[in-house]
């Protein structure tokens, strides 16, 4: 881990990559214990509950982890607008700069996908003749809502 942790510092560093890239960078070592500890999660496979503040630079402290990682990473974020920033900045500003290649896509919310248990109930009951079965009022169990 030392190698990769040896890499996290330079590039979050004062004359790292970000530090070049980015105008107005601050060396922040909070970001810097962050990412460090993500990417020894990441590389043991075990679990870490990391809380920052308000501009330690959270996103990178775990997106650049996760590509020096080289691992399958899923990232969830509580709202649309972060996970834009992370899709349209901050995973093309990365791929710039890092020189590192890596793929990244994005999966849109739980309200943009069936339930599968909801689905089911409004599948076609081929038993009965193709009969639909829907539910009995928008309120039950079994609605489906856009």
């Amino acid at each position: 881990m030392r190698g990769l942790g040896d890499t996290v510092a330079a590039l979050f560093g004062p004359e790292g990559i970000l530090a070049r890239a980015l105008a107005g960078y601050e060396h922040r070592p909070q970001q810097i214990a962050m990412a460090e500890r993500v990417l020894e999660a990441l590389l043991e496979q075990t679990p870490a509950l990391v809380e920052a503040q308000t501009g330690t630079g959270k996103t990178l402290a775990y997106l650049l982890p996760a590509v020096l990682s080289d691992k399958k990473v899923i990232i969830s974020t509580g709202t649309r607008n972060l996970q834009e920033q992370i899709h349209q900045k901050d995973v093309p500003f990365l791929a710039r700069h890092l020189g590192l290649p890596f793929r990244a896509a994005v999966l849109k919310g739980i309200s943009n996908y069936a339930c599968l248990r909801k689905l089911a109930t409004l599948t076609i009951d081929r038993a009965d003749g193709a009969k639909a079965r829907g539910p009995a009022s928008p309120d039950s169990d079994a609605s489906v809502r856009k």
